[in-house]
């Protein structure tokens, strides 16, 4: 990311300064955006929430999400590109799973905001938590 050389003053100095130090690192940051972007594809969510159950190979996938295997294949390369599935051998046939369970969690968290934005309900009580 580019930084800019602003002569912006800050309306509250003591926000804007524990904002900046709570900013992830930029490589981190990097990582976040590219798995946002893996995500912002129906199929490719479709793929992660069954494989959030079981793994699964392509075949059963393509049936489960109603696409080509070819399709399927080319959605799980992405995916493992990015590093949210990963691939196992079971004799003649290749079964993907979620990577890292923190995928399926975040789906969960994603799933809640969709219901409480469809249901117009508010926000939990409290402050932001890490």
């Amino acid at each position: 990311m580019k930084v800019h050389n602003i002569s912006l003053q800050p309306i509250n100095p003591g926000s804007v300064k524990k904002a900046q130090n709570l900013m992830p690192q930029e490589a981190l940051l990097e990582i976040v955006v590219e798995c946002f972007k893996a995500l912002g594809d129906a199929t490719r969510a479709k793929i992660l929430y069954a494989l959030g159950k079981q793994p699964l190979c392509v075949r059963d996938l393509a049936i489960i999400i109603g696409i080509s295997e070819s399709a399927v294949s080319h959605q799980l390369s992405f995916l493992k590109d990015k590093r949210l599935v990963k691939v196992e051998r079971s004799g003649n046939v290749m079964n993907y799973s979620i990577a890292y369970q923190h995928i399926t969690k975040l789906l969960k968290e994603a799933e809640y905001y969709a219901d409480h934005i469809r249901q117009n309900l508010p926000d939990h009580p409290g402050k932001n938590s890490d």
